[in-house]
C-alpha cells in the first residue's frame, strides 16, 4: 500500500497537537483515532465515531502516556484533503467513504463515514478525499440550538 499524501491542510484552527498512546508509532498521513484520550493508528471500521483526523508528522514508539504528556505528542489535521488508497469501485464527489484497512477507504454506503470523495472516478485504487472531522459530527458533536 502507498502512503496517504496530504494535498492541502485546513486552517490553523483545524489542526492540533494531541497526546499519543504509549509504545505507538505513527507516520505522516496515518488515519488517527482516539482511544482512552490518546492518538492511535485507526484499525477498525467501527472506530468512525472516534476518528480524529490525519497525522501531520511522525512519531516512533512514543513514550507518551500519563507519566510524560510531552514525550508523545503529534499534530493531527482535523480538516484536510488527502490522496489515499481505495478499494476498487466507482466514486463520485461527495460520496461517503469509510475505513477499509490501513490508511485506505471504501464506499461507505452512508455507514461508518470518515471522509468524502472529491473525485468522479471509475475503478479507483487511489482517491482524493475531503477530511473534516468537525463536519462529521461524531467525535465533535454539534449541539442543537433552540431558536
Amino acid at each position: 500500500m502507498a502512503r496517504p499524501i496530504i494535498l492541502h491542510e485546513g486552517p490553523a484552527t483545524k489542526k492540533w497537537n494531541f497526546p499519543v498512546a504509549e509504545a505507538t508509532s505513527l507516520e505522516k498521513g496515518d488515519f488517527i483515532s482516539m482511544e482512552s484520550a490518546y492518538c492511535v493508528l485507526m484499525d477498525l471500521v467501527s472506530e468512525d465515531a472516534t476518528f480524529l483526523g490525519i497525522a501531520n508528522g511522525n512519531i516512533v514508539a512514543s513514550t507518551g502516556g500519563a507519566a510524560d504528556e510531552t514525550a508523545g505528542v503529534i499534530e493531527v489535521l482535523l480538516e484536510c484533503i488527502i490522496e489515499c488508497d481505495s478499494t476498487s469501485a466507482t466514486y463520485t464527489p461527495g460520496q461517503d467513504v469509510k475505513y477499509a484497512g490501513e490508511n485506505a477507504v471504501v464506499d461507505a454506503g452512508s455507514n461508518d463515514t470518515i471522509m468524502w470523495s472529491l473525485e468522479s472516478k471509475a475503478t479507483a485504487t487511489r482517491l482524493i478525499c475531503l477530511v473534516d472531522v468537525v463536519a462529521l459530527q461524531k467525535l465533535f458533536a454539534v449541539a442543537a440550538t433552540s431558536g
